[in-house]
């Protein structure tokens, strides 16, 4: 398995994996809001910092919320109805919001790592075009060597030896001693 398709596979573990964990996370604080306790989280895999503090600003708001539940209890008993109203609309909101804020990481954790897919297939296809380049300056060099390889075996032939030689095998004899030298060259490293 190359690294690009061991990338391409750990990234769909982990939309899996983060698509897994939403829908448990969104379950749970459905659970919660049904029971109206603390929900429990689940395992997050990316990034728990943000999360953390997502849930702790939850916490925070939860107690404000119920803090002025029981204030508005004590202090309003003929309004009784209004405060559970107030109570339930408050909590509501604060799921609202932390669904909403779960979702929008969740989102931007997933972009991050297809930012991160993109900029590694664009450094795949810059290494697969350096490689190539690679080879065809490596091809060059060897095809240079080789001609100068077949050339210093004949520079030093004069033009009969050189004629000889092209007759030998069928070609031109005509011409300068560098233009048999030339031909020579040619037919051996084609």
């Amino acid at each position: 398995m190359t690294l690009n398709q061991e990338y391409t596979a750990t990234v769909r573990r982990a939309e899996e994996v983060a698509a897994e964990v939403t829908n448990a996370w969104a379950e749970n604080i459905q659970k919660s809001t049904d029971q109206l306790r603390t929900p429990v989280l689940p395992a997050w895999p990316i990034d728990p910092t943000a999360f953390v503090e997502q849930w702790f600003d939850f916490s925070d708001r939860l107690t404000r919320v119920n803090r002025q539940y029981v204030v508005n209890l004590t202090s309003a008993l003929d309004s009784l109805s209004g405060a559970v109203r107030q109570h339930i609309d408050g909590l509501g909101d604060a799921v609202r919001d932390q669904v909403q804020a779960v979702s929008q990481s969740t989102k931007d954790q997933l972009e991050k790592v297809a930012d991160a897919e993109r900029e590694h297939a664009e450094q795949a296809q810059e290494e697969e075009r350096e490689q190539a380049r690679a080879t065809r300056n490596a091809e060059r060099q060897k095809a240079r060597k080789e001609r100068q390889v077949a050339y210093e075996r004949y520079q030093d032939m004069n033009k009969s030896e050189l004629a000889d030689e092209l007759a030998s095998r069928e070609l031109p004899k005509s011409g300068t001693v560098d233009e048999l030298i030339e031909r020579l060259v040619d037919a051996d490293t084609k």
